[in-house]
């Protein structure tokens, strides 16, 4: 198995690279990291017309870029963890080459931070990891900045003992709670207790087949969506929250993002996109 990572950060804190060596370091899975390269100033020409910029901004970007070996001794861990790094050059548009890294590697589980800005800090700065995440047909792990997150910076302790699925048909329960399990399997997690919401909109509630990693609990509350999972996020305090996505379903979302990211904007704790 493979975990992915990407970050515009060169920091052994920065929470994606932290998350994907912690769930590494207790699964024994491979993890790469995409750093693409841009903003770099140059100041030896001799280096740079030697080599050309892009050359010269791949050295020095794989020259400061976080180690998982420093990262696990840090946190006192007897693991090894085969980690590599990616860097390829920033292109014309930085999701398209995420994209284009991530469809040669073929990941299991993409690990990104995000600002998760919404109104119109998203509209006008938007945001890479939610455009990566909404064009990928693989589990892509959210990690706003600020949050907590499943796995601790500091200690390298992962928690990852409560997660709100948010369920609606058969099917998006089935790939969420599958997705989990994924997930569960790579923390070395101890049993996920699961709330399994389904909000009211006049269709059954699912009966998906339950992973044997997790332990499941329905619950059924009115709408609308996004009020009905952060009133449920702030009572439950989960770990995670897990929704599946279609990406951009209609013109709206576009502006103003899918109900996943809207809920990601309000719930400021980790979100396990599943997509659909």
């Amino acid at each position: 198995m493979l975990i992915a990572h990407a970050s515009q950060h060169l920091d052994v804190a920065e929470p994606g690279f932290a998350h994907a060596v912690g769930l590494a370091a207790r699964s024994g899975t491979t993890v790469t990291g995409i750093h693409v390269a841009e903003g770099l100033v140059f100041r030896e020409p001799k280096l740079e017309s030697l080599a050309g910029p892009s050359a010269v901004g791949r050295a020095l970007a794989e020259s400061t870029l976080p180690r998982a070996s420093e990262l696990i001794e840090r946190w006192g861990l007897r693991a090894t963890v085969d980690h590599r790094w990616l860097t390829p050059d920033a292109g014309d548009d930085v999701v398209d080459v995420l994209l284009e890294q991530l469809a040669q590697i073929r990941p299991d589980l993409l690990v990104l931070s995000t600002h998760a800005r919404s109104g119109f800090a998203r509209l006008f700065a938007g945001s890479v990891a939610e455009g990566v995440a909404r064009n990928l047909k693989l589990p892509t792990l959210l990690l706003p900045l600020g949050a907590a997150g499943i796995v601790d910076i500091q200690t390298g302790a992962v928690n990852l003992q409560r997660a709100l699925v948010v369920a609606g048909s058969n099917r998006e329960a089935q790939v969420e709670l599958d997705a989990l399990s994924l997930l569960s399997r790579l923390a070395r997690s101890e049993r996920c207790a699961v709330e399994l919401l389904h909000v009211l909109d006049g269709t059954p509630p699912p009966l998906p087949a339950v992973p044997t990693e997790l332990s499941v609990t329905a619950r059924c509350v009115p709408g609308p969506l996004e009020a009905a999972v952060v009133e449920c996020a702030r009572t439950s305090d989960p770990c995670l929250v897990v929704m599946a996505s279609r990406g951009h379903d209609q013109f709206s979302d576009v502006l103003w993002a899918s109900h996943t990211e809207r809920v990601l904007h309000a719930v400021r704790c980790p979100l396990l996109w599943v997509p659909i």
